[in-house]
């Protein structure tokens, strides 16, 4: 990351580098020296007699070309203790030039490259505190061709090029008011697109922009819009603007800042985003974004545009995230339907300005979701923008009941609660005016028993309008004798029991509170979609320590027989059923036979399902029938059983070589061996082999189901049959991690990977497991939290490792202290460096960001210093007032003379440490002084005001000195 700095009066200190000539020179940072001039070598910081760099040291080292060319340095060894040692690399002549970069830690950083306006120097400077040391840093340096260099909306409208800087327009030094300059760029070589990779970000934040479009004019697609401080992302163009990025900064008329700076290069093409509608009805994409038909304006009036999108990775499922959505609510709306046509089940309808919630395909979809926008005739708006993304599918969306009496168990440990189509068009048989509700028309009903006592907060969320009324406690007796009919007759009246909570409101956002539940209570719910528009709505838990009986849903027992060997092939038949007396009403429920065989069945369900496995391998042996919910995982359930003995000499068996299975990995089927025989595979998707050991080289869902070996010894004309099943895993692929990777010394960190439902994930930082949590939080990062992450993902165990990521912790500024300096009226804020913020009773002064304040009003003020990477301390409070309150004395420490020339001659009451700061607050020189009179000279500071420190262990003493040379 860049800074950039303007000094004034700062003198430049070099510290001498010894070297020794060989092929290449060496040079090691020590002593004072004069800049090195030299094209090629190495360049280490200095070490002690253990091999480790000086505590509380300084240093800085500048290498020139000599011949105008730039510098790249290539570290071959890094290593810090900590934040507080730091190698900082400008791009010039000394440390006023532009920082390119602060370097910390335990690994190697790329290639540092100067730039066009480093004047062929390259700038480096070591700082160490006083604590732990290590072994520092060795680089190679070498010289380069400068890259073209650009200020933005310099030269022609349309540069054609690859590798080069780009600026603003003020360059190294701070853009103007007003601006307003565009300008494209395009790749010299057909096919290939451009990439901004920036190098620094300063703007005035919401109103000095800089837009860049995907394209050559800003008619093209928008890709985004940039101010504040944060440093954008690595920006590529697409093919559908031949490459090209076109690049518009505007500024107001009030704060300038220092702008921007990029590098150039060309290289490989970003997919170009979908409009919807064009250009065909179908579209395979993971990855981009698709618009409205208006693409980065309104959409219009009358619209009724269609579009499919589907996964281009099989097996996969479409995800649609919306960054931001605008559309006149109520009348025009998108409608989002199940699978590749609107005949599939209608999942979501958004309108208005709310960001919806991102929306997945299920697995009944092949991967597809089919988009219809609607709008009227009048007011038309931004529009939205939804971005694409592939991986695991969603489970199937099923409606509760309407009726009471069929009223759907609730089970508050479900993660994310139930989500459904809330219904329209009914009308409820209970009437108006039912306890707080005006109306219960589009209702559903859910009860809940209570299993662990306690209070229980329900939370319902819908696009639009929802109202609930909860009913109970009930005991379990008034519950079996069918508490519809008995309570909730169509009569209502006297017998309607109290509600335990109500709500009809406007808000599409309900709390429903049942506090002080008791174990075995019984309460009864229902919500309302009192809209009458389709939309979705969720129930669930979010606070309470009590718990509902999910126990209705491992109600189930299975039932089985088991037939006689058959000497023909040595197999046998096994035939069942399950009896759920209180089904799930949606997701999947399986029954699976390790011996071979699967059997899945979807909601909704009858209380009774038949099973029938045949052609298993009869080896006599022990094996399982496995009951698995797919709603439900702690209901799941096994049986064993024992397999008929083998009938005839050729008892054979079928397994796999893995017992996972793994998308897109190999599957291994096995069989036993026998000389001579003849083996004939058979399994889903048209699978056959005549291999003993066939290899499937790639697992895809398809693959899934139960493989068949029919085994054949010609030697003993005898047949065998066995069966193996295959379960194809989702594998977690392309597991990126998000979140904020750069960050400051204290800050919160909060690191992302993909989601996977059911999914076990183990955080490393630097070889060590450090969390097992989905996402990785730490409320106060400090500078042992810096290094190189990633996440082990277990997806029922298909395991893969996410990207690894360089969490990058950016030390704090000093904090600053505040001096009065009572002839100029003027608060000061000194040891400290970087942008100023003023503040008067801890509220922002608008427009005070210099590192002095004029002071009229008494009160509280306060200053914060940021410095280039956005982190940020505040001072103390200081207390301005009239009567002096918080002024610091400074009578006790004299300067004489004062303006002075070459020498002043400084008198202090005590030992102690007297330091120099600049008007821009940054450090000088520090020197020990003894009580009484001490000289000291000045002869090479620059004219102007300096201030000056003195500490002792009793006193602290404040001053300031003009420095004017005759």
């Amino acid at each position: 990351m860049i800074s950039r700095f303007t000094s004034i009066g700062i003198i430049t200190i070099l510290f001498l580098c010894f070297y020794s000539q060989n092929i290449k020179a060496q040079y090691v940072m020590y002593y004072i020296s004069d800049p090195i001039t030299d094209c090629e070598g190495t360049i280490e910081c200095s070490h002690d007699s253990n091999g480790n760099y000086y505590n509380n040291f300084t240093t800085e080292q500048t290498i020139c070309s000599g011949n105008g060319q730039c510098f790249q340095l290539v570290f071959t060894e890094f290593s810090t203790a900590s934040s507080a040692d730091v190698l900082t690399v400008y791009d010039g002549f000394n440390t006023f030039a532009n920082e390119i970069g602060s370097y910390w830690g335990n690994s190697l950083f790329d290639t540092i490259r100067t730039s066009g306006y480093s004047n062929g120097c390259i700038t480096l400077k070591f700082v160490t505190d006083g604590s732990l040391s290590s072994t520092g840093f060795k680089a190679n340096f070498s010289c380069i061709p400068c890259p073209a260099v650009y200020a933005l909306g310099e030269g022609t409208d349309t540069i054609i090029g690859c590798t080069a800087d780009l600026w603003d327009p003020g360059l190294t030094d701070f853009y103007l008011d007003n601006e307003n300059v565009t300008q494209t760029f395009c790749p010299q070589d057909s096919g290939s697109c451009l990439t901004l990779d920036f190098m620094s970000f300063n703007t005035e934040l919401n109103t000095d922009i800089l837009s860049i479009y995907d394209g050559p004019s800003s008619s093209f697609p928008l890709i985004g819009e940039y101010s504040g401080t944060r440093v954008p992302d690595d920006i590529t163009s697409s093919d559908n603007g031949d490459g090209c990025l076109t690049l518009t900064f505007i500024s107001n008329d009030t704060i300038q800042k220092l702008g921007f700076s990029a590098k150039l290069t060309c290289g490989f093409c970003r997919e170009p985003s979908i409009v919807l509608g064009q250009p065909d009805s179908t579209i395979n994409r993971c990855g981009n974004a698709i618009y409205d038909s208006g693409f980065l304006d309104s959409y219009g009036n009358n619209e009724n545009f269609s579009q499919t999108i589907c996964s281009d990775s099989i097996g996969e499922c479409i995800t649609l995230s919306f960054p931001y959505f605008y559309t006149e609510a109520v009348f025009d709306k998108l409608k989002i339907y199940e699978g590749s046509s609107t005949s599939g089940e209608l999942l979501a309808i958004y309108s208005g300005n709310q960001i919806p919630a991102p929306i997945t395909s299920s697995a009944n979809s092949d991967g597809c979701l089919t988009l219809v926008f609607i709008s009227n005739n009048s007011v038309v708006d931004q529009g939205f923008r939804a971005e694409i993304s592939c991986g695991l599918c969603s489970e199937n969306l099923s409606n509760p009941s309407q009726l009471c009496v069929s009223a759907q168990p609730f089970c508050t440990e479900i993660d994310g609660g139930y989500t459904f189509l809330g219904p329209v068009n009914t009308v409820n048989a209970l009437g108006d005016y039912v306890g707080c509700l005006f109306n219960t028309d589009n209702a559903v009903w859910y009860y809940l028993q209570i299993q662990d006592s306690g209070s229980i907060d329900l939370l319902l969320t819908s696009e639009y309008d929802v109202d609930f009324i909860c009913w109970g406690p009930f005991n379990e007796s008034n519950w079996n004798s069918s508490i519809c009919d008995t309570f909730f007759s169509q009569t209502w009246g006297a017998s309607l029991p109290e509600s335990v909570d109500c709500s009809f409101s406007l808000d599409n956002v309900e709390h429903c509170l049942i506090s002080n539940a008791v174990a075995g209570e019984i309460y009864l719910l229902m919500a309302t979609n009192y809209s009458n528009i389709p939309t979705l709505i969720t129930i669930q838990k979010v606070e309470g320590n009590g718990n509902s009986n999910c126990s209705h849903l491992c109600d189930s027992d299975i039932n089985y027989s088991i037939s006689e060997c058959d000497s023909s092939n040595n197999t046998y038949s096994l035939n069942g059923s399950i009896y759920m007396p209180h089904p799930p009403f949606n997701g999947n429920v399986s029954i699976v036979n390790s011996s071979g065989g699967i059997f899945t069945y979807s909601a909704p369900f009858s209380d009774t399902l038949n099973f029938s496995f045949d052609q298993l391998a009869s080896d006599g042996q022990l094996h399982e029938l496995q009951l698995l919910y797919s709603e439900a995982s702690n209901c799941n359930q096994t049986i064993s059983y024992s397999a008929p003995s083998s009938c005839n000499a050729c008892l054979v068996s079928a397994s796999t070589l893995d017992s996972i299975h793994c998308f897109s990995l190999p599957i291994s089927l096995m069989a036993t061996g026998i000389q001579g025989a003849e083996y004939s595979w058979t399994g889903p998707n048209g699978f056959t082999s005549t291999a003993q050991n066939p290899l499937i080289s790639a697992a895809d869902f398809s693959m899934s189901g139960t493989y068949h070996v029919s085994v054949y010894n010609p030697l003993d004309s005898c047949l065998s049959v066995a069966s193996v099943n295959v379960i194809v895993q989702p594998y977690p692929s392309e597991i990126a991690i998000s979140g904020n990777l750069d960050i400051c010394f204290g800050d919160t960190l909060q690191l992302h990977v993909d989601q996977y439902s059911g999914a076990e994930y183990t955080w490393i930082r630097s070889g060590v497991v450090i969390s097992h949590d989905t996402t990785l939080f730490s409320e106060s990062v400090n500078s042992g939290d810096q290094g190189f992450y990633r996440c082990e993902i277990n997806l029922n165990g298909c395991i893969n490792n996410s990207t690894t990521e360089f969490l990058q912790i950016h030390a704090l500024p000093a904090i600053p202290t505040i001096y009065y300096d009572p002839a100029f009226s003027s608060l000061y804020a000194l040891n400290s460096s970087g942008n100023y913020q003023w503040y008067f009773y801890g509220n922002q002064l608008i427009g005070q960001q210099q590192d002095s304040l004029h002071v009229t009003d008494q009160g509280i003020y306060s200053v914060s210093v940021t410095n280039d990477f956005n982190c940020s301390v505040v001072s103390s409070n200081y207390n301005y007032s009239f009567t002096g309150i918080n002024e610091i004395a400074i009578s006790d420490l004299l300067f004489q003379p004062n303006p002075a020339n070459d020498l002043i001659r400084v008198f202090v009451p005590d030992p102690g440490v007297l330091e120099l700061f600049d008007i821009t607050g940054k450090q000088l020189f520090s020197l020990q002084l003894q009580s009484g009179m001490n000289t000291l000279s000045v002869e090479d500071l620059a004219d102007g005001l300096y201030f000056i420190q003195f500490k002792s262990k009793s006193k602290f003493h404040l001053g300031k000195v003009i420095i004017e040379h005759n």
